[in-house]
C-alpha cells in the first residue's frame, strides 16, 4: 500500500479510479457523502475530506453533476450515483474507503477505491496515558475523582488521544 503525501493527492487517486470505472456507465449525477467510520457521523474531518473529494471529482469528471448529500436541500434524484466515503485515522494517516453505488433502482456497485494519506501536523493527535494520582494528602476517593476528572478533560481536548486502561 502506498501513502499519498496529501489529501489532495489521495482525492485525485479516488477520482481517477472512478473515472476509469465510469467509462462504460451512464452516470450524469453523483451524490457525495463522507462519514467517520467509527462514529458514522458527518463530522469536522468528514467536511474537510468532502471538500477535497468534491474538487477532485469536479476536475476529473467535469461532465458529471456533483451534489453533496449534506447540502442537498431539495433532495436527491433517484437516478444519481451515490459516492459513499468512510474515513478512519490510523496513527499519522487517514484512510479513505470509497464506493460508488448505481441509481436507487439498480443499487449495483460501480466502483470502489481505498487510499491513505499522511495527515498534516494540524490533524495529528498525540497518544497520552494518564496514571492515577498518588498522594498521601488525599483520600482514595479524592485521588480517583481527580484522576477521572483529569482524564475526562484531556479526552475533551482534541489534540490528544487518551489511552484507556484496556489498551
Amino acid at each position: 500500500k502506498t501513502t499519498s503525501k496529501s489529501i489532495g493527492e489521495a482525492s485525485i487517486k479516488i477520482a481517477k479510479s472512478f473515472k476509469l470505472s465510469f467509462e462504460n456507465e451512464d452516470v450524469t449525477q453523483m451524490v457525495l457523502s463522507v462519514k467517520n467510520e467509527a462514529s458514522g457521523k458527518h463530522d469536522e474531518d468528514a467536511i474537510w475530506v468532502e471538500g477535497e473529494l468534491y474538487y477532485a471529482f469536479q476536475e476529473n469528471l467535469p461532465d458529471i453533476q456533483m451534489l453533496v448529500l449534506s447540502e442537498a436541500i431539495a433532495g436527491i434524484p433517484s437516478s444519481a450515483a451515490n459516492i459513499n466515503v468512510n474515513y478512519k485515522i490510523e496513527g499519522q494517516e487517514m484512510i479513505l474507503t470509497a464506493q460508488a453505488i448505481g441509481d436507487k433502482l439498480s443499487g449495483s456497485i460501480l466502483a470502489q477505491a481505498e487510499t491513505r494519506f499522511e495527515l498534516p501536523k494540524s490533524h495529528r493527535r498525540t497518544l497520552v496515558a494518564v496514571l492515577d494520582i498518588t498522594s498521601d494528602d488525599l483520600k482514595p476517593q479524592q485521588r480517583k475523582a481527580y484522576s477521572d476528572l483529569f482524564r475526562s478533560e484531556i479526552n475533551n481536548y482534541k489534540a490528544f488521544d487518551l489511552v484507556s486502561n484496556v489498551d
